[in-house]
């Protein structure tokens, strides 16, 4: 048969049509590392036109351009490109995801990590706070970084003057000599660069100022522990000036100022802070240069590092009286017939004893029934035993008054040694009224066992105070002191010729609720120039401590309990009393060997123990 040639090549087109739509041409299947991106992982970008590259020439349906999971930009045709503008996102690193669809095909992902830089570098921790005072060399090493690159370059200016430069380098440590700039507020200003170019500014104003005041002070002066120490600068309107923190070593905190001169007076107060709930607190008044000069040194003192309860039975000692003990670092009282307290075991640098003083007697005895113990490590002991106590030594001495007295009391007070006694670390070895004789006439009794001793004598609102043993004869005075609350105010009426005033007033906490951070227990002991008659309750500003106790202190939520007028053998003035006493930690009696105190209590006939500061012995 004869072929026919179109009959052919219709046969030929159905067949080309037929295995087209059975049989798929190859394409190449696209895999992720054939889509090339003209940037690397982690590249910093800003302005930049990111170009897409398919490799092998595939057949591309759509590309899907995201960042950070947002979709940005759908391409159907080539060129395929995406204008990246960095100033929309934020500084640090985002992800570029491309989405590739071929027909027929799953669609493949490519992803790259890259970084925004828009902003220059940040600085912190300068070490110094706006509008503080400086008044000497001073080193700042702030944290200066960047959030992306590094840090290229940072100027330090001084009222717009370069005063230094440091590059490339993550060590940022600047100077500033208040030596070389007049008093007055001044402007540290530091431009900062980052390695792409970005730059920043940032300015603190200071003061500078002359110094003030200097406080050194010794290693453990508090127990790190479980208190702080605060001191407080304030003028002599109880504005705040500055403050500083006890950092547990030994260091000098320096005061400066810029409108202070010789003359002016200022405050200091010291706050002694227990777990932020327990304030005490001691403000010296009428303070200045002339008075004081510009240092102060606080001297170490015997503070507890570790201590044991004491638990001891009393029945089998035969002992008359009231049976006790106390001193510096312990305190014992008995009870049921148990001798029961705490003794601290260990002193920061040693400055206490180890040894504990038992002493049992009845006042009111006529017999000289005191008896006495001296124990060394009572902590170790099991049991006390008759034969530890003695009436070795016991003598009776007199006291003889100008006139009657309504009500008395004698505390006496031993050292073992001149360094104890340099610290008010001591025992106590009566503590009581004294035996009524006649209405003039009262007797004690006491253990002469060591060779310093320290007494503090009550008649009516009259104090006798000082070293040795109370004088056997003693004019007691008529007269008297007031002082009251008024605003922020307080008003004082002291005695002529009585050198220092004390107050103390308290907070009120609220009855029934533990004592914390937000029902804090606050006292506040003023020192000041008894010839004065106002005295201002400082100023706090919010943040200096935890809880609201800025508040107490700003509302004047307080009430008084007691002043003291205090006439000193030796001194003549307040400033004498400062210089021989405050500005080097002595116990008065170095340098006055007695002093008399007149007082008066809004709630107890006798004047409640006062601490000695920095000391915690009060009398």
């Amino acid at each position: 048969m004869r072929k026919n040639p179109f009959i052919e090549l219709l046969l030929a087109l159905i067949l080309v049509v037929s295995c087209s739509k059975d049989t798929p041409i190859n394409e190449p299947v696209l895999a992720s590392s054939n889509i090339v991106l003209n940037f690397d992982t982690l590249d910093v970008l800003h302005q930049k036109n990111i170009s897409i590259t398919i490799a092998n020439e595939t057949t591309i349906d759509s590309i899907i351009i995201s960042i950070d999971s947002d979709i940005e930009k759908i391409i159907y045709l080539p060129p395929y490109e995406y204008n990246l503008n960095g100033s929309q996102y934020s500084d640090g690193e985002h992800l570029f995801n491309v989405e590739v669809f071929q027909p027929n095909q799953n669609s493949v992902n490519k992803s790259v990590k890259f970084r925004i830089d828009n902003n220059g570098p940040v600085i912190s921790n300068m070490g110094i706070i706006p509008d503080q005072v400086i008044c000497n060399k001073i080193t700042l090493n702030p944290t200066i970084e960047d959030a992306v690159t590094n840090v290229k370059n940072v100027q330090f200016l001084v009222n717009d003057i370069l005063v230094s430069e440091v590059q490339e380098n993550s060590n940022h440590t600047f100077e500033i000599d208040s030596d070389l700039y007049p008093e007055g507020q001044t402007k540290l200003k530091f431009l900062m660069e980052d390695e792409v170019g970005n730059l920043s500014s940032d300015s603190i104003n200071i003061l500078i100022g002359k110094p003030l005041i200097k406080i050194n002070l010794p290693n453990k002066f508090t127990r790190a522990s479980e208190e702080k120490l605060l001191i407080m600068l304030s003028d002599a309107e109880g504005n705040y000036i500055d403050s500083k923190v006890y950092n547990n070593q030994p260091e000098t905190l320096e005061f400066c100022n810029t409108t202070i001169t010789p003359d002016t007076e200022y405050m200091l107060t010291f706050f002694e802070v227990f777990d932020n709930s327990i304030y005490n607190v001691f403000c010296y008044n009428n303070l200045s240069k002339n008075r004081i000069g510009n240092e102060i040194t606080l001297e170490p003192r015997p503070l507890t590092n570790s201590h044991a309860f004491i638990e001891l039975s009393t029945s089998n000692l035969n002992l008359s009286g009231n049976i006790r003990a106390s001193g510096q670092g312990y305190s014992m009282v008995n009870i049921n017939d148990t001798l029961s307290g705490t003794i601290t075991t260990s002193y920061t640098n040693n400055l206490g004893s180890s040894k504990t003083l038992i002493k049992a007697y009845n006042y009111q005895s006529v017999a000289n029934d005191y008896k006495w113990a001296f124990i060394d490590h009572l902590e170790n002991v099991s049991a006390l035993q008759p034969s530890d106590f003695s009436n070795n030594n016991v003598i009776t001495n007199s006291i003889h008054f100008n006139s009657p007295v309504n009500s008395q009391f004698l505390r006496i007070y031993g050292f073992e040694n001149t360094e104890l006694m340099n610290v008010f670390s001591g025992h106590d070895l009566y503590e009581s009224d004294m035996r009524y004789v006649t209405s003039l006439e009262y007797k004690y009794n006491f253990p002469d066992i060591f060779s310093d001793y320290f007494y503090s004598l009550k008649a009516n609102n009259y104090y006798m105070e000082g070293l040795g043993l109370p004088p056997q004869s003693i004019n007691v005075p008529n007269l008297s002191i007031d002082f009251s609350l008024a605003g922020n105010q307080l008003n004082f009426q002291g005695i002529p010729n009585y050198e220092v005033g004390r107050i103390r007033i308290e907070n009120e906490t609220k009855a029934g609720v533990h004592i914390s951070i937000d029902n804090p227990s606050i006292m506040l002991e003023f020192i000041f120039d008894g010839t004065v008659d106002k005295i201002v309750i400082p100023k706090i500003p919010s943040g200096l401590f935890e809880g609201d106790i800025h508040e107490v202190f700003n509302n004047v939520d307080f009430t008084p309990v007691q002043a003291i007028a205090e006439n000193y053998s030796s001194f003549s003035s307040y400033q004498d009393y400062l210089q021989n006493v405050f500005i080097n930690s002595n116990p008065f009696y170095f340098s006055s060997n007695s002093r008399e105190r007149v007082f008066k209590s809004f709630v107890s006939p006798h004047i409640l123990p006062v601490w000695e500061y920095p000391y915690f012995t009060r009398f």
